[in-house]
């Protein structure tokens, strides 16, 4: 499952998806924040580019917006 961000949303989106899924692996997506990290959590991987996204969805294209600017939520949901 990929997430969409990697800050203050997506981490509330996280959460909703470890209850109902707690074996699943995660993936954010952020190629904006580049000194963000995911120190803290082992369940999840930031991808930072355009070609590791195209190799994820090349096997698992579920993904939710986790972006909480209205905006850009709207043009990553196009």
């Amino acid at each position: 499952m990929l997430i969409t961000g990697a800050k203050g949303h997506a981490f509330e989106v996280l959460d909703i998806i470890l209850q109902q899924h707690p074996a699943d692996r995660i993936y954010f997506f952020d190629n904006v924040s580049t000194s963000f990290t995911l120190q803290s959590i082992d369940v999840a991987k930031i991808l930072r580019t355009k070609e590791e996204l195209a190799q994820l969805f090349s096997t698992d294209n579920l993904f939710v917006l986790g972006t909480g600017n209205p905006a850009a939520r709207r043009l990553l949901g196009e």
